[in-house]
Protein backbone atom coordinates (compact mmCIF):
# COMPACT_ATOMS: atom_id res chain seq x y z
CA UNK A 1 0.00 0.00 0.00
CA UNK A 2 2.49 2.39 0.59
CA UNK A 3 4.34 1.74 -2.31
CA UNK A 4 1.48 2.11 -4.04
CA UNK A 5 0.94 5.85 -2.43
CA UNK A 6 4.49 6.64 -3.48
CA UNK A 7 4.12 5.85 -6.80
CA UNK A 8 0.61 8.04 -6.70
CA UNK A 9 2.16 10.74 -4.90
CA UNK A 10 4.72 10.75 -7.72
CA UNK A 11 2.14 10.67 -10.81
CA UNK A 12 0.45 13.39 -9.47
CA UNK A 13 3.82 16.01 -8.89
CA UNK A 14 4.75 14.70 -12.45
CA UNK A 15 1.41 16.10 -13.76
CA UNK A 16 1.52 19.15 -11.71
CA UNK A 17 5.06 20.04 -13.05
CA UNK A 18 3.94 19.40 -16.22
CA UNK A 19 1.16 21.18 -16.77
CA UNK A 20 2.50 23.97 -14.92
CA UNK A 21 5.20 24.66 -17.49
CA UNK A 22 3.18 25.71 -19.84
CA UNK A 23 4.37 27.82 -22.84
CA UNK A 24 1.42 29.83 -23.38
CA UNK A 25 1.36 33.54 -22.99
CA UNK A 26 -0.54 35.27 -20.62
CA UNK A 27 -2.80 38.21 -21.18
CA UNK A 28 -0.80 40.41 -20.17
CA UNK A 29 1.90 39.56 -21.77
CA UNK A 30 -0.37 39.37 -25.19
CA UNK A 31 -1.35 42.74 -24.57
CA UNK A 32 2.31 44.18 -23.83
CA UNK A 33 2.79 41.88 -27.16
CA UNK A 34 0.29 43.84 -28.75
CA UNK A 35 1.43 47.35 -27.41
CA UNK A 36 4.76 46.40 -29.03
CA UNK A 37 3.23 44.94 -32.64
CA UNK A 38 1.24 48.72 -32.56
CA UNK A 39 4.61 50.91 -31.92
CA UNK A 40 6.58 48.63 -34.64
CA UNK A 41 4.28 49.21 -37.48
CA UNK A 42 4.18 53.01 -36.26
CA UNK A 43 7.89 52.71 -36.42
CA UNK A 44 8.07 50.54 -39.46
CA UNK A 45 5.82 52.73 -41.52
CA UNK A 46 7.19 56.32 -40.32
CA UNK A 47 4.49 57.34 -38.41
CA UNK A 48 5.01 59.84 -35.27
CA UNK A 49 2.18 59.43 -32.12
CA UNK A 50 0.77 63.18 -31.32
CA UNK A 51 -1.62 63.93 -28.30
CA UNK A 52 -5.37 63.86 -29.81
CA UNK A 53 -7.05 67.15 -31.06
CA UNK A 54 -10.23 66.66 -32.87
CA UNK A 55 -9.34 69.26 -35.29
CA UNK A 56 -6.24 67.71 -36.59
CA UNK A 57 -6.42 66.29 -40.19
CA UNK A 58 -3.98 63.68 -41.65
CA UNK A 59 -0.81 64.92 -43.91
CA UNK A 60 0.40 62.05 -46.12
CA UNK A 61 4.40 64.59 -45.32
CA UNK A 62 3.99 64.58 -41.97
CA UNK A 63 2.49 61.09 -41.39
CA UNK A 64 0.88 61.23 -37.79
CA UNK A 65 -1.48 59.42 -35.93
CA UNK A 66 -2.99 60.80 -32.80
CA UNK A 67 -3.69 58.28 -29.72
CA UNK A 68 -7.79 58.47 -28.22
CA UNK A 69 -8.56 58.19 -25.25
CA UNK A 70 -9.86 54.79 -25.10
CA UNK A 71 -6.64 53.51 -26.61
CA UNK A 72 -7.23 53.53 -30.30
CA UNK A 73 -4.67 55.56 -32.47
CA UNK A 74 -6.42 58.17 -35.56
CA UNK A 75 -5.37 59.88 -38.52
CA UNK A 76 -8.44 61.92 -39.27
CA UNK A 77 -8.14 62.03 -43.79
CA UNK A 78 -11.55 63.77 -44.22
CA UNK A 79 -13.98 65.67 -40.76
CA UNK A 80 -16.66 65.20 -43.47
CA UNK A 81 -19.78 67.55 -42.89
CA UNK A 82 -19.41 68.24 -39.42
CA UNK A 83 -22.84 70.20 -39.57
CA UNK A 84 -24.65 66.72 -40.24
CA UNK A 85 -23.28 65.00 -37.37
CA UNK A 86 -24.31 61.68 -36.38
CA UNK A 87 -26.87 60.99 -33.18
CA UNK A 88 -27.14 57.94 -30.84
CA UNK A 89 -29.19 55.29 -31.53
CA UNK A 90 -31.31 57.54 -34.40
CA UNK A 91 -28.58 57.78 -37.46
CA UNK A 92 -28.03 54.39 -39.66
CA UNK A 93 -24.32 54.57 -40.42
CA UNK A 94 -22.66 52.53 -43.53
CA UNK A 95 -19.12 52.50 -43.36
CA UNK A 96 -17.07 51.10 -45.69
CA UNK A 97 -13.42 49.94 -45.40
CA UNK A 98 -10.05 48.20 -45.92
CA UNK A 99 -9.20 45.92 -43.16
CA UNK A 100 -6.18 44.41 -41.52
CA UNK A 101 -4.83 42.51 -38.31
CA UNK A 102 -1.83 43.14 -36.63
CA UNK A 103 -0.63 39.75 -35.75
CA UNK A 104 2.76 38.11 -34.07
CA UNK A 105 5.01 36.56 -36.23
CA UNK A 106 2.83 36.20 -39.27
CA UNK A 107 2.00 38.17 -42.26
CA UNK A 108 -1.10 40.78 -41.95
CA UNK A 109 -4.34 39.44 -43.29
CA UNK A 110 -5.82 41.95 -45.42
CA UNK A 111 -9.84 42.33 -45.86
CA UNK A 112 -11.73 44.94 -47.84
CA UNK A 113 -15.49 45.58 -48.55
CA UNK A 114 -14.98 49.00 -50.71
CA UNK A 115 -16.38 46.98 -53.53
CA UNK A 116 -19.21 45.13 -51.74
CA UNK A 117 -22.80 45.78 -52.30
CA UNK A 118 -23.16 45.22 -48.11
CA UNK A 119 -21.44 47.87 -46.20
CA UNK A 120 -21.17 47.45 -42.05
CA UNK A 121 -24.38 49.31 -41.15
CA UNK A 122 -25.13 50.05 -37.44
CA UNK A 123 -26.61 52.50 -35.61
CA UNK A 124 -24.35 54.89 -33.48
CA UNK A 125 -24.34 54.28 -29.97
CA UNK A 126 -26.04 50.43 -30.76
CA UNK A 127 -24.09 47.67 -30.67
CA UNK A 128 -25.32 45.11 -33.09
CA UNK A 129 -24.98 45.35 -36.93
CA UNK A 130 -27.73 45.49 -39.06
CA UNK A 131 -27.09 43.21 -42.37
CA UNK A 132 -27.35 39.53 -43.22
CA UNK A 133 -24.05 37.08 -43.35
CA UNK A 134 -21.76 40.59 -43.53
CA UNK A 135 -18.02 38.67 -42.92
CA UNK A 136 -15.51 40.84 -41.26
CA UNK A 137 -12.04 39.14 -42.29
CA UNK A 138 -13.24 35.92 -42.16
CA UNK A 139 -15.25 36.64 -39.16
CA UNK A 140 -19.22 37.17 -38.59
CA UNK A 141 -20.12 40.31 -37.32
CA UNK A 142 -23.03 40.59 -35.49
CA UNK A 143 -21.64 43.59 -33.19
CA UNK A 144 -19.54 46.76 -34.24
CA UNK A 145 -16.97 48.18 -31.66
CA UNK A 146 -16.31 50.77 -29.14
CA UNK A 147 -12.99 51.30 -31.62
CA UNK A 148 -15.61 52.02 -34.66
CA UNK A 149 -17.74 54.08 -33.25
CA UNK A 150 -15.92 56.72 -31.10
CA UNK A 151 -15.04 59.17 -33.67
CA UNK A 152 -18.25 59.45 -34.19
CA UNK A 153 -18.20 62.05 -31.97
CA UNK A 154 -16.28 64.07 -33.50
CA UNK A 155 -16.82 62.94 -36.94
CA UNK A 156 -19.59 64.30 -39.77
CA UNK A 157 -21.24 62.22 -42.69
CA UNK A 158 -18.93 61.13 -45.02
CA UNK A 159 -16.00 61.17 -43.02
CA UNK A 160 -12.55 59.41 -44.49
CA UNK A 161 -10.04 58.35 -41.14
CA UNK A 162 -7.12 55.15 -40.82
CA UNK A 163 -7.42 54.22 -37.43
CA UNK A 164 -5.81 51.21 -34.89
CA UNK A 165 -7.88 49.45 -32.95
CA UNK A 166 -6.39 47.37 -30.14
CA UNK A 167 -7.92 44.37 -28.95
CA UNK A 168 -9.50 45.93 -25.68
CA UNK A 169 -12.06 48.07 -27.41
CA UNK A 170 -12.48 45.65 -30.80
CA UNK A 171 -15.38 43.01 -31.59
CA UNK A 172 -15.31 40.20 -28.99
CA UNK A 173 -13.26 37.83 -31.06
CA UNK A 174 -10.43 40.17 -31.53
CA UNK A 175 -10.96 40.40 -27.96
CA UNK A 176 -10.22 37.50 -26.51
CA UNK A 177 -7.15 36.41 -28.97
CA UNK A 178 -5.91 40.22 -28.70
CA UNK A 179 -5.59 40.75 -31.96
CA UNK A 180 -5.17 44.64 -33.03
CA UNK A 181 -7.23 45.61 -35.97
CA UNK A 182 -5.61 47.92 -38.44
CA UNK A 183 -7.76 50.39 -40.80
CA UNK A 184 -5.74 52.43 -43.72
CA UNK A 185 -9.21 53.20 -44.74
CA UNK A 186 -12.52 53.46 -42.82
CA UNK A 187 -15.60 55.95 -44.18
CA UNK A 188 -18.97 56.89 -42.21
CA UNK A 189 -21.82 57.84 -44.30
CA UNK A 190 -25.19 58.57 -42.46
CA UNK A 191 -28.76 57.81 -43.53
Amino acid sequence: MRKFLLFFSFILILATVITSCSSSKTYAELLQEEKDNIAQLLADSGYQIIPFNKDTLYNPKTKKFMKMDNGAYIAIISRGDTTDMAVKNTRLVLSRFKFGRILTNADTTVYSNNQSDQPLKYYYGSSTTYFVNQSVGGLNVSATCEGIQKPLEFLGNGAKIKIIIPAKISYSDFQSKVETIYYPYYTYQFY
